[in-house]
């Protein structure tokens, strides 16, 4: 899914930037899933921004707000 992005080719890296950590993007993504899945009363989750760091050092989700 995250490959399908118009940005990913971002993630991967470019005019010299590391390659982006794109399997914890992914984890972030399975576990708001899994909230969403086990907490019905979450109607929405509002992530902005997310900041995904070089490869290995993890993403960071700087504001979010649930509806």
């Amino acid at each position: 899914m995250v490959e399908s992005l118009r940005g990913y080719q971002l993630l991967k890296g470019y005019r010299g930037t590391l390659p982006a950590d794109v399997d914890s993007l992914c984890e972030i993504l399975k576990r708001t899933s899994d909230a969403m899945v086990n907490f019905p009363v979450i109607s929405e989750i509002d992530f902005n921004p997310v900041k995904v760091l070089a490869q290995g050092e993890g993403s960071v989700v700087i504001d979010c707000k649930l509806f």
